[in-house]
């Protein structure tokens, strides 16, 4: 039987939501009536009590999932899921034991759940392939290393959509989400990797013709803009044997600048990497005067990968999201030729009907750069 404990690993263990409540409702009144004094000695403590009340309902939303959980995973159809996706599973699962995991949930709840976790059979081939084994109760949930859905959506838009790493750290503790840099450092590269796995299964499929059309630009003005960038990305630091280069740099063992962080004592040193240029593409519909459709979602993707890896990623894009029934497709982008010499392939692997009309405009501002050069 899969056990759920509050508070701590040996706090105590909850069966359904009507548990849960009974336990929260018991702490809110006593909170409540603590901030209420508060608040009616000074009203000024406003901003206080109001994150405090926030965090009491977060405490309430937590322990509510907690239950939740808890009651759907003592269940038989349960129990049946969990059978039929370790059958299913990429490579062969063995049936499973049972450990305590802490279990990061919405709002930055912290329960401790006693769930299955099933071994690859065969530790040879999932080496090979580097597929892990499965926490085999939590998967049906979405969990992703025992944190939630929505925890792992709220932490990878908190860092995409602030400036560095630490800013989203102080924007999620004032959001009440107590998780340290290197966890939310782990979820966020754990989410991408995750999704580059989706995209490259999706890729498969839409070359194996499984891939059903979508309908969502059908009658709709697409464009499709194409586009290289520039960045840097850290070499790979190579391993200096610590007795036989005792006290050198590995400028001085390699007698070439460092790659990666420098370990330079110089106060001149800096940051070394090599520029790569990726392939980014956005694809939106547009009205008739060109401004974009609010209600179709626009998609963003890009890739280090070649020219060619793009033209399939396109054409994949434009194949799922229906373009083939478009009213216009318009691709704008610059000079390239890698792009422009792979407009007709991607249209025929998208399976572009003729009836679409199919624009191509070169970007105005390379448009002008090129004719003032001249």
């Amino acid at each position: 039987m899969r056990r759920w404990n509050v508070f701590d690993r040996v706090g105590p263990q909850v069966n359904n939501p009507n548990q849960t409540m009974g336990m929260f409702l018991a702490e809110a009144y006593q909170k409540i009536a603590q901030l209420q004094v508060i608040l009616n000695n000074d009203p000024m403590q406003m901003e206080f009590v109001e994150q405090q009340v926030k965090e009491l309902f977060d405490l309430g939303a937590g322990l509510c999932l907690t239950g939740m959980i808890a009651n759907s995973m003592n269940s038989k159809e349960h129990d049946k899921r969990c059978e039929e996706t370790r059958l299913e599973y990429a490579i062969p699962l063995r049936a499973g034991h049972e450990r305590q995991v802490e279990v990061h949930l919405g709002a930055g709840h912290i329960s401790y759940a006693a769930t299955l976790y099933c071994q690859p059979k065969s530790p040879a081939a999932s080496r090979e392939d580097h597929t892990p084994g499965l926490d085999i109760d939590l998967s049906q949930y979405g969990f992703s290393e025992n944190v939630s859905p929505w925890l792992v959506s709220k932490v990878c838009r908190t860092v995409a959509l602030a400036p560095s790493l630490d800013q989203a750290y102080v924007e999620l503790q004032r959001d009440g989400i107590q998780l340290t840099r290197t966890t939310i450092d782990r979820i966020v590269s754990r989410a991408g990797s995750e999704s580059l796995t989706v995209r490259e299964r999706m890729l498969e499929q839409f070359e194996r013709g499984d891939m059903k059309q979508g309908c969502e630009f059908t009658g709709r003005r697409v464009s499709v803009q194409i586009d290289g960038g520039r960045t840097r990305t850290r070499g790979v630091l190579e391993w200096i044997d610590p007795v036989e280069n005792f006290g050198k740099t590995q400028s001085q063992v390699t007698g070439e600048l460092s790659a990666g962080r420098s370990k330079e004592t110089r106060r001149s040193s800096r940051f070394q990497a090599d520029w790569r240029e990726p392939k980014l593409l956005i694809i939106y519909a547009h009205d008739d005067n060109g401004r974009r459709d609010e209600a179709v979602r626009v998609l963003i993707d890009g890739s280090f990968g070649d020219a060619d890896y793009m033209e399939r990623l396109i054409s994949m894009h434009l194949h799922r999201l229906g373009a083939n029934k478009a009213k216009t497709i318009t691709f704008n982008s610059d000079g390239a030729t890698w792009i422009w010499g792979r407009i007709d392939s991607i249209l025929a692997k998208a399976k572009v009907e003729s009836a679409v009309v199919v624009n191509q405009v070169l970007d105005v501002c390379h448009a002008v750069e090129n004719l003032a050069a001249r």
